[in-house]
């Protein structure tokens, strides 16, 4: 386990997610593949879900745009389910696990690092586009679980080897995850989620960040965790940019992504174009590597905090419930105090797991010195340290992850 000590009020994380070279890989994963429209098209044939799915289409086109700044989030409780796991401890699931969650807050909020991306090299070339800052956060739920899991309070929502498919109506008023073996997709999603039990498939080879946990180990270039920040969106109601078909005549119905001819692999050089636009290839909901996708439209967060507003009631009413805290303070989720979704991201509270956490020896912080270690297992070690301050962030991750985590302690 690696360990950073920083005391501080104002501090920038600086993410060590680095851009990573394609390595060799099977040539199944060397091309992003998603399926969600087949996924959709089987669904359709259902007249009363195909029903359901233009009346909900209709609302959130309707809806007017939610308020811009962001005080009070939207809490969305999760649960991972892994199956056709081998040789996976449950401590390491579960940190994968919340490692994909702090991984979604910072795509969906526009505080991941590599946001910086769009606004250094990207944002030029499309006027009028801004990226987008979603006024919701996931939580990962950790109380009051279905029973049959062996689930305690306290426990993350968690399970391994306990469900089949892509939905289980157990674990209705959540967003499932379902992180399989061998789909032949790195992941599938409804176009638009119910929370009736459904969710997200992902492939044990696009989930986490490259860390393994047993025979569930994400591989380069899907290694970053941006296979289920793209899923997410489907789940949320936002189609691939290039829309439903891969030309000209279709759109994904945002109107401030330029339309697209299909999907671009690997890592396009920004500029490139078809139908008369310049393409947002680093969009989440395009196709290109997790390297190389690094931002929402605002147009996009708009679409999808209309639809969960609309749809997914039932799933942020169920957050007080099942997250700690009331979906503020479990789960890896809490409410910064000086609202970091307002345009200004780099000037965030050490306060709570959804704030950017303090960079490595950033400016202003301070390390404490004389820090000492023991009782270090493979899931916890205790910690002292001369005090020079009152107020730490302790900054910590598992050997060979790229997230980071953070806890508030005092000195």
């Amino acid at each position: 386990m690696l360990l950073l000590f920083t005391s501080c009020e104002k501090d920038e994380f600086i993410d060590d997610q680095q851009i990573v070279s394609q390595q060799e890989v099977p040539d199944q994963l060397t091309r992003r593949n998603c399926g969600m429209a087949t996924r959709h098209q089987g669904l359709m044939q259902d007249p009363a879900y195909q029903k359901k799915h233009q009346e909900r289409l209709d609302k959130v086109l309707n809806m007017p745009a939610p308020k811009a700044n962001c005080n009070t989030p939207i809490i969305l409780p999760l649960a991972f389910h892994f199956q056709g796991t081998r040789n996976a401890d449950i401590s390491c699931l579960r940190q994968m696990a919340q490692e994909q969650v702090d991984i979604m807050n910072a795509d969906f909020q526009g505080t991941n690092s590599d946001i910086s991306r769009w606004r250094n090299e990207a944002s030029p070339s499309f006027p009028g586009v801004s990226n987008g800052e979603a006024c919701f956060q996931f939580c990962l739920a950790d109380k009051n679980h279905p029973s049959g899991f062996g689930l305690s309070d306290g426990d993350p929502a968690v399970t391994n080897n306990a469900t089949n498919g892509e939905s289980d109506s157990r674990w209705s008023g959540y967003i499932n995850i379902f992180i399989q073996q061998n789909t032949g997709l790195l992941g599938s999603a409804p176009f638009g989620g119910s929370g009736n039990g459904d969710g997200i498939s992902i492939d044990a080879t696009a989930f986490g960040t490259g860390s393994a946990c047993g025979n569930v180990r994400a591989e380069a270039p899907f290694n970053l965790g941006r296979t289920l920040t793209h899923e997410m969106g489907h789940y949320l109601f936002l189609d691939h940019v290039w829309g439903s078909q891969e030309n000209c005549n279709a759109d994904d119905q945002v109107s401030d992504t330029p339309n697209s001819a299909g999907p671009y692999d690997g890592c396009p050089t920004i500029g490139a174009s078809t139908c008369n636009s310049t393409d947002l290839h680093m969009n989440y909901m395009d196709y290109s590597n997790d390297a190389c996708m690094y931002m929402f439209t605002s147009g996009q967060i708009v679409r999808s905090t209309n639809f969960l507003n609309a749809s997914l009631q039932a799933v942020a009413a169920n957050a007080s419930r099942v997250c700690q805290g009331g979906g503020t303070g479990g789960g890896g989720t809490s409410t910064c105090t000086d609202g970091i979704r307002n345009g200004n991201e780099t000037a965030v509270d050490c306060g709570g797991p959804e704030c950017s956490p303090c960079a490595p020896q950033p400016t202003g912080c301070t390390v404490p010195t004389q820090t000492q270690s023991s009782d270090v297992t493979a899931s916890s070690a205790r910690l002292s340290w001369s005090a020079p301050q009152p107020r730490y962030r302790l900054i910590f991750r598992r050997e060979g992850t790229r997230a980071w985590r953070g806890v508030n302690v005092r000195g």
